[in-house]
């Protein structure tokens, strides 16, 4: 009768002592005549060696085949590192700074958005003296008030203002309501109020290399947009043998024309109003800052 294995229930191999299968010994006699053995049982070694041997290539298959399934799932489900809290906070900090950045167009964009949202509140200031006159720039910070500096203004006999690029704000006419030349500002009230932007002066200094911009009408030109940055900050000058101080010095292409017109930073508050441009240099004009500006306008 042929014995099976008590572990697996594998069918002995006849004479065999240990199952082909799993290793285990044979508890069941062999129904075989047996060969004489030696006393010592030398014999028996072999047979030994060759059972451990099999149980030791299963143990090694076995683990062979563990390690590949652990590889798939490594593979198909891969388990995340464990973070400490140094480096979640690194990792927080770098998306943060990613996520802030501006992408090399943003800032550009943010100027062109910028200018139409506030072209409609600069004014072109036609003034006409005795003498003949000439144009220049301001802009709206109240519905019938304009801003500007004086020199564009001074002693002028009439004002005629024409509102937003192309004039979409219509043509009016004002009067100097309140001047300062020593310090270069004046204030224009109009005969009607106009329906424009009105602009914020900010109580902050600007900072050297922020990005600025300029809106105005240089050399009698349409209305026209520049872009900078602030050089220097709390510059003294001489300006018609007049030593001005205090003032904010921009790299932005400006021209005659271009004065009393709004200098801007890039969220559309006003840092200074364009005075004057060193016409022996590139790159170098100057701004009256709104501290220096606002506290010398005496509405009459």
């Amino acid at each position: 009768m042929a014995a099976h294995c008590s572990n697996c229930g594998e069918q002995f191999l006849p004479q065999a002592s240990f199952c082909s299968s799993c290793g285990a010994a044979r508890t069941a006699p062999i129904n075989a005549p047996q060969e004489a053995q030696p006393a010592d049982g030398a014999h028996t070694g072999p047979k030994h060696v060759v059972a451990i041997a099999a149980v030791i290539a299963l143990a090694v298959v076995g683990g062979a085949a563990g390690a590949v399934l652990w590889s798939r799932q490594q593979a198909t489900t891969p388990s995340p590192p464990a973070l400490n809290s140094a480096t979640v906070a690194t990792t927080n900090a770098v998306t943060a700074t990613a996520a802030s950045r501006p992408s090399p167009t943003s800032t550009a964009q943010t100027f062109a958005d910028l200018y139409r949202n506030v072209n409609s509140g600069v004014v072109r200031i036609q003034a006409t003296t005795c003498d003949g006159g000439g144009v220049g720039t301001g802009f709206l910070i109240a519905p019938d008030l304009v801003a500007t500096v004086a020199h564009v203004v001074n002693e002028s006999a009439a004002l005629n203002l024409t509102v937003g690029e192309k004039g979409a704000g219509g043509t009016t006419s004002g009067v100097v309501v309140g001047i300062d030349p020593s310090v270069d500002v004046a204030l224009v009230r109009l005969d009607r109020p106009i329906r424009g932007h009105v602009f914020t002066m900010t109580a902050a200094a600007p900072s050297v290399g922020q990005e600025v911009a300029a809106i105005g009408f240089p050399v009698g030109d349409p209305m026209t947009f520049t872009r900078g940055t602030v050089s220097g900050l709390d510059r003294t000058i001489p300006i018609e043998n007049i030593l001005r101080s205090g003032l904010i010095e921009t790299d932005t292409a400006l021209n005659p024309g271009n004065s009393g017109g709004p200098l801007l930073s890039a969220d559309g508050q006003v840092i200074g109003l364009v005075d004057a441009k060193n016409m022996g240099a590139e790159g170098i004009a100057y701004a009256v800052t709104p501290t220096i500006a606002t506290p010398c306008w005496r509405v009459g």
